[in-house]
C-alpha cells in the first residue's frame, strides 16, 4: 500500500465522560477577595458588636443612675482599702476592674494606690491591677462579641488596612495604643474585637503601660 502523502492532523483526545478535549482546562472560578466579609457573616458581626455597645451603654447608665460613677473617687477607694485589710489588695484589683467596666478613669485607681502605698509599692500594685483590669475588659467584650470582629464590617478601605496592620504586628500595635489611650475602656473593647490573641494583647499592654505608670 502506498504511503499517505498527506500529513495527518492530530485531533485532541476527547474525554468520553465530559465530551471536552482532555487537555482543556476547566474555566477558573472567581474567588472572593480576601477581607471582604460575606453578608451573613457581616450581619452576625453587626449583631454581636451591637450587643457589646448595648452592654457598654447599660453599664454606664446604671453607674450614673446609682451614683457609683460619682462616688467612686480616689478618696473613696483609699477609704475602702483601709477598711478591708487584709483583703485590701484583692479589693483594689476588683474595684479597678469594675471601675474600668463602668468607665471610671483608670488614673483614679492608680493615684489611690500610690497615695496609699507610696510611689514604688503603690506603682507596682497599680501596674499589676491595671493588667488585671484590662484583661477583664478584654474578656467581657470577647465573650459578648463572640467571634465577631471589626474587620467583618463594611469599613472603609483605609480602616481595613489599619486593622490588618495592627493584627500583623499585634504586640507592637497594642503597646503603641496603650501609650496613647492608656487605660481607656473603649480601647480594651476595640482590641477585643480584632483577631489579636489575648497573649499578644496582654504582652503589648504590659509593655505599653510601663512608661505611663512610671510618670
Amino acid at each position: 500500500m502506498a504511503p499517505d502523502c498527506c500529513p495527518r492532523i492530530s485531533q485532541p483526545l476527547l474525554d468520553k465522560s465530559e465530551g471536552m478535549p482532555a487537555e482543556a482546562e476547566a474555566p477558573l472560578e472567581l474567588e472572593e477577595p480576601v477581607g471582604v466579609p460575606r453578608k451573613p457573616r457581616r450581619a452576625f458581626a453587626c449583631w454581636r458588636i451591637g450587643l457589646v455597645l448595648l452592654l457598654q451603654v447599660a453599664l454606664l447608665v446604671v453607674a450614673k443612675a446609682s451614683g457609683i460613677a460619682d462616688d467612686l473617687d480616689r478618696e473613696t477607694v483609699m477609704h475602702l482599702m483601709r477598711d478591708s485589710a487584709p483583703w485590701s489588695l484583692l479589693l483594689f484589683a476588683v474595684l479597678f476592674a469594675v471601675g474600668e467596666l463602668i468607665h471610671i478613669p483608670g488614673i483614679v485607681f492608680v493615684t489611690a494606690a500610690v497615695y496609699s502605698y507610696g510611689h514604688v509599692l503603690g506603682g507596682i500594685l497599680a501596674y499589676a491591677s491595671s493588667l488585671f483590669s484590662v484583661s477583664i475588659g478584654f474578656w467581657v467584650t470577647r465573650i459578648v462579641g463572640g467571634s465577631a470582629a471589626l474587620s467583618q464590617l463594611a469599613l472603609p478601605a483605609s480602616a481595613q488596612r489599619l486593622l490588618a496592620r495592627a493584627e500583623s504586628t499585634p504586640v507592637r500595635s497594642v503597646a503603641v495604643l496603650r501609650l496613647v489611650g492608656f487605660l481607656a475602656p473603649t480601647l480594651n473593647s476595640a482590641l477585643a474585637l480584632t483577631r489579636i490573641s489575648y497573649a499578644d494583647y496582654l504582652l503589648g499592654s504590659a509593655v505599653g503601660l510601663i512608661a505611663p505608670m512610671s510618670l
